[in-house]
Protein backbone atom coordinates (compact mmCIF):
# COMPACT_ATOMS: atom_id res chain seq x y z
CA UNK A 1 0.00 0.00 0.00
CA UNK A 2 1.16 3.26 -0.94
CA UNK A 3 0.24 6.87 -0.46
CA UNK A 4 -2.13 7.68 -3.72
CA UNK A 5 -2.87 10.69 -5.79
CA UNK A 6 -7.17 11.96 -5.18
CA UNK A 7 -6.92 10.85 -9.20
CA UNK A 8 -6.23 7.09 -8.65
CA UNK A 9 -8.63 4.84 -10.26
CA UNK A 10 -9.40 2.91 -7.17
CA UNK A 11 -10.10 6.15 -5.16
CA UNK A 12 -12.67 7.29 -8.07
CA UNK A 13 -15.33 4.24 -8.19
CA UNK A 14 -17.26 2.05 -5.47
CA UNK A 15 -15.74 4.66 -2.46
CA UNK A 16 -17.24 7.40 -0.65
CA UNK A 17 -15.65 10.65 0.01
CA UNK A 18 -16.48 11.92 3.40
CA UNK A 19 -15.71 15.65 4.46
CA UNK A 20 -14.45 16.71 7.77
CA UNK A 21 -18.07 18.82 8.51
CA UNK A 22 -19.94 15.61 7.86
CA UNK A 23 -18.06 13.49 9.80
CA UNK A 24 -16.71 16.04 12.33
CA UNK A 25 -12.88 14.80 12.10
CA UNK A 26 -10.20 15.97 11.51
CA UNK A 27 -9.61 15.44 7.91
CA UNK A 28 -11.61 14.15 5.37
CA UNK A 29 -11.67 10.59 4.36
CA UNK A 30 -12.52 8.18 1.48
CA UNK A 31 -14.35 5.10 2.57
CA UNK A 32 -14.94 1.79 0.57
CA UNK A 33 -18.25 1.21 -0.05
CA UNK A 34 -17.90 -1.77 -3.11
CA UNK A 35 -15.44 -4.25 -1.96
CA UNK A 36 -13.07 -2.36 -3.76
CA UNK A 37 -10.37 -3.68 -1.64
CA UNK A 38 -10.95 -7.08 -3.25
CA UNK A 39 -10.40 -5.60 -6.53
CA UNK A 40 -7.17 -4.23 -5.86
CA UNK A 41 -5.98 -7.23 -3.67
CA UNK A 42 -5.24 -5.52 -0.05
CA UNK A 43 -6.89 -5.25 2.90
CA UNK A 44 -9.63 -3.52 3.93
CA UNK A 45 -8.78 -0.01 4.77
CA UNK A 46 -9.71 4.01 4.88
CA UNK A 47 -7.93 6.46 3.54
CA UNK A 48 -7.13 9.85 5.39
CA UNK A 49 -6.78 12.92 2.47
CA UNK A 50 -4.22 14.87 2.92
CA UNK A 51 -4.22 17.86 0.10
CA UNK A 52 -4.09 16.09 -3.25
CA UNK A 53 -3.30 13.09 -1.74
CA UNK A 54 -4.94 10.06 0.56
CA UNK A 55 -2.77 7.42 3.05
CA UNK A 56 -4.42 4.16 3.82
CA UNK A 57 -5.31 2.83 7.48
CA UNK A 58 -6.04 -0.08 8.02
CA UNK A 59 -9.71 -0.58 9.17
CA UNK A 60 -9.45 -3.28 12.52
CA UNK A 61 -9.63 -3.03 15.99
CA UNK A 62 -5.92 -2.00 16.05
CA UNK A 63 -5.88 0.80 13.01
CA UNK A 64 -2.60 1.13 11.36
CA UNK A 65 -0.53 3.01 9.02
CA UNK A 66 1.35 0.15 6.85
CA UNK A 67 3.50 3.38 5.21
CA UNK A 68 4.60 4.11 8.71
CA UNK A 69 2.40 7.89 9.23
CA UNK A 70 0.90 9.00 12.16
CA UNK A 71 -2.53 8.32 12.18
CA UNK A 72 -4.18 11.57 13.90
CA UNK A 73 -6.05 9.92 17.32
CA UNK A 74 -9.73 10.88 16.43
CA UNK A 75 -9.72 9.06 13.21
CA UNK A 76 -8.04 6.00 14.81
CA UNK A 77 -10.72 6.30 17.63
CA UNK A 78 -13.69 6.55 14.98
CA UNK A 79 -12.20 3.84 13.24
CA UNK A 80 -12.28 1.35 16.59
CA UNK A 81 -15.44 2.80 17.21
CA UNK A 82 -17.09 1.93 13.48
CA UNK A 83 -15.37 -1.27 12.37
CA UNK A 84 -18.19 -3.20 12.20
CA UNK A 85 -19.82 -0.31 10.31
CA UNK A 86 -16.65 0.11 7.98
CA UNK A 87 -16.63 -3.27 7.26
CA UNK A 88 -20.25 -4.22 6.64
CA UNK A 89 -20.49 -0.75 3.96
CA UNK A 90 -17.27 -2.17 2.11
CA UNK A 91 -18.46 -5.61 1.77
CA UNK A 92 -22.34 -4.39 0.87
CA UNK A 93 -23.73 -5.89 4.16
CA UNK A 94 -25.76 -2.36 4.45
CA UNK A 95 -26.69 0.35 2.59
CA UNK A 96 -26.24 3.88 1.88
CA UNK A 97 -28.54 5.08 4.49
CA UNK A 98 -27.96 2.45 7.20
CA UNK A 99 -24.24 3.85 7.02
CA UNK A 100 -24.67 7.35 6.91
CA UNK A 101 -26.99 7.10 9.94
CA UNK A 102 -24.10 5.56 11.99
CA UNK A 103 -21.90 8.36 10.77
CA UNK A 104 -24.70 11.16 11.70
CA UNK A 105 -24.98 9.18 14.94
CA UNK A 106 -21.04 9.19 15.71
CA UNK A 107 -20.95 13.12 14.83
CA UNK A 108 -23.73 13.89 17.24
CA UNK A 109 -22.11 11.49 20.04
CA UNK A 110 -19.22 13.63 19.54
CA UNK A 111 -20.76 17.05 19.93
CA UNK A 112 -22.58 16.17 23.14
Amino acid sequence: MIIKSLQDEELKEGVTYLSKKDTSLSKDIIVDRGETYKIYNHSLCLYIVNNNEAYPVLISNTPTCPIGIDIPSDIETFIRNEVEVLTKFANMEIDGWEFFDAIRDYKNSKSE
